[in-house]
């Protein structure tokens, strides 16, 4: 397994925060899922079967601004 940073705009609250994690989690291939939301950044371990594009979906179908990964 390997961590992904994924850079997230958009977000300004702990439910905002909470929200990315949820769909992250979502993602094939995701095992854990951690955005910090003052770095307006998720953390995410994944395996061989992660698709950034899934992830960056699931972030933009809630709401949020998918900015690449860091």
């Amino acid at each position: 397994m390997k961590k992904v940073f994924i850079k997230v705009g958009g977000m300004s609250c702990k439910h905002c925060s909470q929200a990315v994690t949820n769909a992250l989690l979502q993602v094939n291939g995701v095992h854990t899922a951690k955005v910090d939301l003052q770095a307006q950044q998720a953390e995410v371990e994944v395996d061989e079967h992660f698709d950034i594009k899934e992830a960056e979906k699931a972030i933009v179908d809630q709401g949020y601004d998918f900015e690449g990964v860091a």
